[in-house]
């Protein structure tokens, strides 16, 4: 294997100096690309803030002069490094990230492909992220605003085993495309509703096993239901996406709603009869978020109210 040879053979660090972030980076833009083929010689390496998910990272890509519009595979600066402390080798590191790239462009040969407006209706979902921790990422990507949330549209990347893959609809795609924003808020609801299935709602009590109970936080309610999709993906949405469902609920329980956003991928739900202590329900949604998410899958720290004379609000 042609990668367990470099690592083999080439230097670690052993007894030296770790390289610093500001160091590796140096060393990244003066050196990583000659360990990829061919196939990359015309390209420009590119280093660019890249706004994901409530955090920011340093993203590595490649792009041609002559690509007016493009989806090109990144690695991140972040992971590269982290890769390099872990492995103590910095040969071993490029190699191995260059790798990455390789596979991951010449899987996304027909990227040009999913860059048409034909495309991305046919292959766009929503999903719901919170205002306050993706300032700088909604700043360059499609939106709409949702209370203190807001809607961000997702393009499904075709693979072997589905769609499991996607890309973020920028402005920049917007504008290139000239896409109809009422058009595309419709059929992202539509595939939505496609590629994760129906809403589903579960008695917290029947998806814990009964010895994770007594490792629940002290002020945590047992009356919850959890509310997500039939994959158990990106269900937060489904508060703006069906607001039907929160009707049908209501009813069927016979009474107004808190809504506790647990992550992007489900919420909790109250029947508002059996908890009025807004401050205590507000601490469990934080203490989830700060102790047991990844920060890639929170949502909001805010807590919601569905009342069935007046609909959803922010509390």
């Amino acid at each position: 294997n042609e990668l367990d040879v470099i690592k083999n053979k080439t230097h670690k660090t052993g007894g030296k100096k770790m390289l610093t972030m500001n160091e590796f980076k140096e060393a990244v833009t003066k050196d990583f690309k000659r360990f990829l083929d061919e196939s990359f010689k015309d390209k420009e390496m590119v280093m660019y803030p890249l706004y994901k998910m409530n955090i920011a990272k340093t993203a590595i890509s490649f792009k041609s002069s002559h690509e007016e519009m493009s989806i090109m595979p990144v690695v991140y600066l972040e992971d590269m490094y982290q890769f390099y402390k872990d492995t103590g080798n910095l040969n071993y590191t490029f190699a191995q990230f260059a790798c990455t790239v390789q596979t991951k462009f010449f899987k996304n040969l027909h990227f040009s492909d999913w860059i048409t407006a034909e495309y991305i209706y046919e292959h766009v979902y929503i999903q719901l992220v919170g205002n306050e921790r993706n300032a700088d990422f909604l700043k360059d990507h499609v939106h709409i605003n949702f209370m203190d949330l807001s809607v961000i549209f997702r393009i499904a990347l075709p693979a072997e085993d589905g769609y499991n893959s996607s890309y973020l609809l920028r402005q920049t795609h917007m504008d290139y495309l000239q896409l109809d924003m009422d058009y595309l808020r419709q059929k992202a609801i539509q595939n939505y509703e496609h590629f994760f299935g129906m809403s589903q709602l579960v008695n917290i009590l029947d998806i814990i096993p009964k010895k994770l109970l007594s490792t629940l936080p002290g002020k945590m309610p047992l009356e919850f239901y959890v509310l997500t999709t039939q994959k158990k993906l990106f269900g937060a949405s489904i508060i703006y996406a069906f607001p039907e469902t929160l009707a049908r609920i209501s009813s069927e329980l016979d009474d107004d709603l808190y809504i506790l956003p647990s992550s992007i991928h489900e919420v909790l739900i109250l029947k508002a009869s059996e908890r009025r202590d807004v401050e205590g329900l507000r601490e469990i949604v934080c203490s989830v978020n700060e102790e047991s998410l990844p920060v890639d899958e929170i949502l909001s720290d805010s807590v919601y109210y569905y009342s069935r004379k007046s609909g959803l609000q922010l509390l």
